[in-house]
């Protein structure tokens, strides 16, 4: 738990930097793949982390005090709810990201060459 937390730290100042980079940098601005990606990458790290505070860190005893605050205001059901919506839109945006490149690797093709294996 320890590590993925050091992880995510590193993860997160990272992409901050790239995804800062990809959205308001003129030359990425304009083209709506790069924002796919940052979107991509924005609800993973979001995933990650509340995987790490919703399901790691409720094995220590230190964290009892926190997570029972959590249970008694009844927050728990949303976490995982917002863990499940930032993993399964991650896994959507992966999918169009996946089609994007498809469709760029079939117009690099010259028209009209079938290859047979």
């Amino acid at each position: 738990t320890i590590s993925i937390t050091i992880a995510l730290v590193v993860t997160i100042l990272a992409a901050s930097f790239v995804y800062y980079k990809l959205l308001f940098h003129p030359s990425f601005a304009d083209n709506y793949t790069f924002k796919l990606i940052t979107i991509n990458g924005v609800t993973a790290i979001m995933n990650g982390v509340l995987y790490l505070i919703t399901y790691q860190l409720t094995s220590y005893p230190f964290m009892f005090p926190f997570y029972s605050t959590i249970k008694r205001i009844g927050l728990v059901t949303s976490m995982s709810l917002l863990n499940l919506f930032f993993g399964c839109i991650a896994l959507h945006s992966s999918l169009f990201i996946a089609l994007n490149r498809l469709k760029a690797m079939l117009e690099l093709r010259p028209k009209g060459v079938i290859r047979r294996y």
